[in-house]
């Protein structure tokens, strides 16, 4: 695998690796309303991504072409979709 691919891969699996631990943090912080404000739909998503961020890592990272398509289906096209660092609790 040529370099730049290498550390393209690697920074990729770092990403999803990070949102995991994002992920898992506003599961256990969260209570049984992680993501108070939302639809259902979009907790579900956000929810989903806990299983599904470090899975996408671990087959990138293990060179699998099946970590590609799971880690570009599982992220939406960032415009227009809120994410968890803009997502704020109502009081």
């Amino acid at each position: 695998m040529p370099g730049r691919i290498r550390v393209a891969v690697g920074a990729t699996v770092v990403v999803f690796a990070y949102g995991t631990m994002a992920h898992l943090f506003q599961l256990a912080t969260g209570g049984t309303d992680p993501y108070p404000g939302l639809p259902v739909w979009l907790t579900v998503y956000f929810v989903s991504l806990t299983v599904l961020d470090p899975l996408a890592a671990a087959l990138l990272a293990a060179r699998r072409a099946a970590g590609l398509v799971l880690g570009s289906a599982a992220t939406p096209p960032r415009t227009g979709t809120p994410t968890t660092c803009s997502i704020r609790r109502r009081e």
